[in-house]
């Protein structure tokens, strides 16, 4: 009998999508990105990600706010180390922005981009 490979569970479909999201994002921008970029670079159909996760607005919105969130609970880990210094804490804030250089451009980007209408 051949081997069966398990479906992914639910959420990681989700979480990969929104993994590829965010390097689509990174790569292209936000408005060159398209939802078949995306269900490329997932692996996945442009009907999955709709369903999943709707407009791009609302799948760039989760994106920013996982990589921020996540961003500021390892901030609020690193702070929380005793004796810790200032300058510490700054080298481990100017890696965390080299080693996640194309992310922080696009966070960046969209923060001072002004919302235009469709």
């Amino acid at each position: 009998m051949p081997k069966v490979c398990p479906k992914k569970p639910r959420k990681s479909k989700r979480e990969d999508i929104l993994a590829a999201a965010m390097r689509v994002f990174c790569h292209y921008g936000y408005d060159a990105t398209t939802y078949e970029l995306i269900a490329q670079e997932a692996g996945v159909s442009k009907a999955l990600i709709v369903k999943h996760h709707g407009t791009k607005e609302e799948i760039v919105v989760v994106c920013l706010e996982k990589f921020l969130s996540s961003f500021f609970r390892a901030m609020r880990r690193s702070t929380q180390k005793s004796g810790i210094t200032y300058e510490k804490h700054m080298e481990w804030m100017f890696r965390h922005f080299k080693r996640n250089r194309d992310t922080w451009r696009f966070v960046l980007t969209i923060w001072l981009t002004p919302a235009h209408k469709e």
